[in-house]
């Protein structure tokens, strides 16, 4: 039998028995990314739940005028590569990733900017936007290949979905609108949020929509200083996670769902901002201490976690270097996160039935890519 039917067999029993989590406070183990040279730093944007992780390398070189960024994807097995059978540009990002390994993101090339599918057994689709359409971002898959995001036609922001049967379908009509809006997330029932322009107040505020019940604005918190709210991200539930400011101009977060409508989460004593959230209510982003950023998660057993002091083996810097910060970007069901500098944070609980019990989960401990991807495929964990 070869390692690869053995790490199956594995798979396959820890699968049937389950990473059990303890009652423990949450820590982490760090896992740093690669990148394609010396000259190139990393910079990972999404994970998914099979432990895929994509994103960007930037590289310079001594005769151009700017870093070329190329479109990445990384897993513990084959380690970080391009995305193959995307055109040579001088731009490409992967901004994300669904279940299956498909991914969306943009690339640069005659006549411009194009946004993309990208199938790990079909390779590269072009999402084929039409001249009329100025600008396109797309920022989130989901697991049937539907795509989200913001494009601009005629100098008007509006949000989009695209798939391959029925192409890019501009959300104006569907909603109803006339004025600037965008998709910010998706989940798997093709429910929506992102964010609407107020004129009146000069403010963008969040929304949801519902394929089956339509398009409703969240509000805002009770206390917020009237400078609107910005969703981050939607998990399966419906449940919308985002951002608005107090009155005292702190950045508070808060989850909405139709039934209970909007709610602070956070310590209120602090400036946290929401980046993303899986679907087990486990929340990433950061806190502004006078501009000082530290990354943080929150749920609602632990409250806020800070991230940098929950790793068991940060990495050191020689000084004058400032010492690590973590920035998070996405988090899976497993409760792995991705962020900058290029890093892959590993829930220790996760990593217990995957090391011998006499071997500490520290700076010593090196994993094997089977434990990597164990550890962090939602389908085992639970």
């Amino acid at each position: 039998m070869n390692i690869r039917s053995c790490t199956y067999a594995s798979l396959l029993a820890i699968a049937l028995a389950g990473i059990a989590h303890s009652q423990e406070a949450p820590r982490y183990f760090l896992v740093e990314l690669p990148t394609l040279d010396e000259f190139s730093f990393t910079y990972p944007l999404d994970i998914n739940d099979n432990a895929r992780i994509v994103g960007t390398v930037e590289t310079y070189s001594e005769n151009a005028l700017q870093p070329k960024l190329s479109a990445v994807q990384w897993d513990p097995w084959f380690g970080l590569r391009k995305l193959r059978g995307l055109p040579d540009a001088q731009f490409s990002q992967s901004v994300a990733v669904n279940r299956w390994g498909q991914i969306t993101g943009y690339v640069s090339f005659d006549p411009g900017l194009h946004p993309f599918f990208y199938d790990q057994h079909r390779g590269f689709v072009d999402m084929n936007v039409d001249d009329v359409t100025q600008v396109i971002r797309p920022n989130a898959i989901n697991d049937r290949g539907a795509i989200a995001g913001q494009l601009v036609v005629d100098g008007i922001q509006a949000g989009f979905t695209w798939d391959r049967r029925n192409g890019l379908r501009n959300l104006r009509d569907v909603f109803g609108l006339t004025g600037h809006f965008d998709v910010v997330a998706m989940n798997n029932a093709g429910q929506l949020t992102g964010e609407i322009y107020q004129p009146a107040t000069a403010t963008w505020e969040a929304y949801f929509y519902d394929p089956l019940t339509g398009f409703e604005q969240t509000g805002d918190l009770p206390d917020a200083a009237g400078g609107g709210n910005y969703p981050a991200d939607i998990d399966s539930r419906g449940v919308v996670v985002g951002n608005s400011l107090d009155r005292n101009f702190r950045s508070r977060m808060f989850l909405w769902t139709h039934a209970g409508g909007i709610r602070p989460i956070g310590n209120p004593d602090q400036s946290l901002t929401a980046w993303a959230m899986n679907d087990r209510g486990t929340v990433v982003g950061f806190r502004d201490e006078f501009s000082d950023f530290h990354g943080i998660a929150w749920n609602e057993r632990d409250g806020v976690i800070d991230l940098e002091t929950a790793i068991v083996n940060p990495p050191v810097y020689p000084a004058p270097i400032p010492q690590f910060t973590f920035f998070p970007e996405g988090i899976n069901n497993a409760g792995c996160i991705v962020g900058s500098p290029a890093s892959l944070l590993i829930p220790v609980r996760n990593l217990r039935r995957l090391v011998p019990r006499n071997r500490p989960i520290d700076a010593t401990l090196e994993l094997a890519p089977w434990q990597m991807q164990l550890a962090c495929t939602a389908l085992i964990v639970r």
